[in-house]
């Protein structure tokens, strides 16, 4: 049981890192927020996290 979760928490996780492409999220968040302060990147990227983290309501 363990075994079968934690499998399919990789494939999971490994698609959706390949389909998101995380690295480029990064390139795009900094040059988007380039001008900002410290704080108001820290309040951009805290909303980002609890916006996505959230089950969608459909």
């Amino acid at each position: 049981m363990v075994t079968e979760n934690l499998g399919f928490f990789i494939y999971v996780f490994s698609s959706i890192f390949v389909v998101v492409s995380p690295i480029s999220g990064v390139v795009t968040f900094i040059s988007m927020t380039s001008k900002m302060t410290r704080k108001e990147k820290n309040d951009i990227a805290k909303k980002a996290v609890i916006l996505v983290s959230q089950p969608f309501n459909y």
